[in-house]
């Protein structure tokens, strides 16, 4: 370091990873605390977690559970010594087991769902989730292997020495891989679902996170991955009963009450309670209302159902003590008509096997089928075979929005017909709105 540092870019521009940057924040940890790096984090890190069988001094592991690393090198397999580790232990070095390394990924995942338990372990929660934090942009991508499997999308950053991101099979991920001459080591977090895999290979460099994806992949197929739920928190709670209220018997100082000023700037109380009256006139009376779906615990949405069909509502409360409503907005739904399921029956079959009759019969001529048919394609390879769900929103006679569920995944389909004729004459598909947690 006396000798200068050369730079691949000036600092916080790009991302560039950095084993030489780990060293150096190895040396402040020993500068500030007064010891060896090695030292400090044993006594403060490891031995709290109880990682009691993890070192960076090989000495003290014992013979017969080292477990020696390896290179392939002309058709043969060559023992690889281990590297001390020395000034640069912080970029890697430690020998651990698999047992004591699940008690640090444990100890990452109990950072979520953010509460206001005990503090517990070496690090607050706050801090730990502040590590899985994106700070650098890496990459976008997106991939498709082998070519009948669906699309990955996928866009990850670095954060505190860890790599948090986002795709469109597992949601929200925070992993991190390193290797040394004989070992390779992956391991990768959900958060939202508080499921966590490691993988330690004794192979130099070994592609370590390609059976972790493997093993992630069976447990989505097989539905062994479940995003925990997100509890809705009492305001919200509280707002769901007084707007079922409202939709029941009108009253403005009741309306006025859950409100703030600003939510009367977007659409006046006048057009408000005109907005109340219309969905109970159109749709009748009340029968019940669903769990909330809870994005956090200002924001969340739920239907109504009535006799006239199903009304989404969504709210987002103000930051204020106690939270009013900032944000109302009703999304109707009437129940489909014979015309619009024909519809929807149809296309669910042409998506899973495309019929050229069936779907001149189907379609406006205006619609272009070779494109329709390479979409119907893509969403089979994507989603697998579709059936309808729930109706998302529409008149229930010439246009609707559905979700259609798949084997692997959920798409909306949002179409309409043309009166008389009752052939499709618009149809376009989106991803349903999904809020994976990024802190």
């Amino acid at each position: 370091m006396r000798g200068g540092i050369s730079f691949s870019n000036p600092p916080g521009v790009k991302y560039e990873y950095s084993n030489f940057g780990f060293g150096i924040l190895g040396r402040i940890v020993s500068n500030v605390s007064g010891m060896p790096y090695q030292q400090y984090i044993v006594g403060n890190i490891l031995e709290p977690l109880g990682m009691t069988s993890s070192t960076y001094d090989i000495r003290q592991v014992a013979p017969e559970r080292y477990a020696m690393g390896y290179d392939f090198v002309d058709d043969q397999w060559v023992e690889v010594p281990p590297l001390n580790d020395g000034e640069f232990g912080s970029m890697g070095g430690l020998f651990t087991t698999i047992n004591d390394f699940a008690r640090y990924i444990a100890y990452l995942l109990t950072a979520f769902p953010p509460r206001d338990d005990v503090e517990s372990g070496p690090v607050r929660r706050s801090s730990r989730r502040e590590m899985m934090q994106l700070y650098s942009q890496r990459n976008v991508s997106s991939s498709r292997q082998p070519p009948d499997s669906p699309t990955l999308v996928s866009s990850d950053g670095y954060g505190f020495g860890l790599v948090a991101g986002v795709d469109s099979v597992l949601g929200y991920s925070v992993s991190h891989g390193g290797g040394l001459p004989g070992y390779g080591t992956f391991y990768r977090l959900l958060p939202e679902h508080g499921v966590g895999i490691v993988t330690f290979t004794n192979l130099t460099y070994m592609p370590a996170a390609v059976p972790i994806n493997e093993v992630y992949a069976v447990l989505k197929k097989t539905g062994g991955l479940n995003r925990r739920i997100i509890p809705p928190a009492a305001p919200l709670v509280a707002v769901q009963e007084a707007i079922a209220h409202l939709y029941d018997r009108w009253d403005d100082d009741e309306m006025k009450s859950i409100s703030t000023e600003s939510l009367f700037l977007d659409l006046s109380l006048e057009k408000r309670r005109a907005e109340f009256e219309d969905l109970r006139v159109n749709f009748g009376e009340r029968l019940s209302v669903t769990p909330i779906q809870a994005e956090n615990a200002l924001r969340g949405s739920w239907h109504m159902k009535c006799k006239g069909g199903s009304i989404e509502i969504s709210v987002t409360l103000s930051p204020t003590v106690p939270p009013l409503v900032q944000h109302l907005e009703f999304t109707a739904a009437k129940p489909l008509g014979q015309s619009l399921k024909r519809a929807i029956t149809a296309m669910t079959h042409l998506i899973g096997q495309w019929d050229e009759t069936q779907a001149q019969n189907l379609f406006v001529r205006s619609l272009k089928r070779k494109s329709l048919q390479a979409q119907f394609e893509a969403l089979r390879v994507q989603y697998g075979d579709l059936k309808l769900g729930d109706v998302l929103e529409g008149d229930g006679k010439t246009k609707t929005s559905v979700r259609l569920l798949g084997s692997r995944g959920s798409v909306d389909m949002h179409i309409s017909i043309k009166s008389g004729s009752k052939r499709v004459q618009a149809v376009s598909f989106t991803r349903p709105q999904e809020t994976a947690f990024v802190p």
